[in-house]
């Protein structure tokens, strides 16, 4: 009976509240349901159209399934969100690993590190969370527990250093190993990374 009930919810999300809506509306829906929160800039850089705060405020107003939380911000529904998140990975899967580094880049840009990284992350792209961290000179917030046990969370997954041909996932990497597994295991990272920071550009490697 609630799988029934479940389905049934489903359906009519899809069918009554998305697939109603105009087509740049719909755009904006599926581009930003890869985010936990939505603001009117970020959906506007991920949907491709300036229009993007003014729908959202219009779909606040009009359903409730666009939630304000305040700021500028909104949120959608659980369930909403999870439609519009299979929805967009049947309609194109391939734009979500790009959707998820333009989103990792507009947080990045807006001084929002952890969150620019948890899409880097998500997009699978590990260097470029890695070199986010290297680029904001974040390596600290993971080697200190007590301000950057969120951030050092964000690389749980990533796969082993010995992978990247580049020297920002080894540094990362000994971050995380000098904060969990000590020194030795960090200076072990540290050498495994020495090859590829040998071979990037003078003027990169400090």
């Amino acid at each position: 009976e609630l799988t029934s009930e479940y389905n049934a919810l489903t359906s009519y999300l899809m069918e009554e509240v998305l697939g109603t809506q105009p087509a740049e509306v719909q755009e904006v829906l599926l581009s930003t349901s890869i985010l936990e929160q939505v603001s009117p800039d970020c959906a506007s850089e991920l949907a491709g159209t300036g229009q993007a705060g003014a729908i959202l405020t219009t779909l606040a107003h009009a359903n409730a399934f666009v939630w304000p939380i305040g700021g500028g911000w909104y949120r959608y529904h659980t369930l909403f969100a999870e439609v519009l998140r299979l929805k967009l990975r049947y309609r194109s899967p391939d734009r979500v690993p790009d959707l998820h580094r333009r989103a990792a880049r507009w947080y990045q840009r807006n001084g929002r590190l952890t969150e620019a990284v948890r899409h880097a992350a998500r997009a699978g792209d590990w260097p470029l969370a890695a070199a986010m961290v290297i680029d904001e000179l974040a390596a600290g917030q993971i080697t200190d527990p007590g301000r950057g046990h969120c951030l050092a969370e964000e690389f749980v997954g990533m796969p082993h250093p010995e992978t990247w041909d580049t020297a920002q996932p080894h540094l990362v990497a000994a971050a995380v190993a000098l904060a969990g597994a000590g020194p030795d295991a960090a200076g072990a990272m540290l050498a495994a990374g020495q090859p590829a920071l040998d071979r990037m550009p003078a003027d990169q490697q400090a």
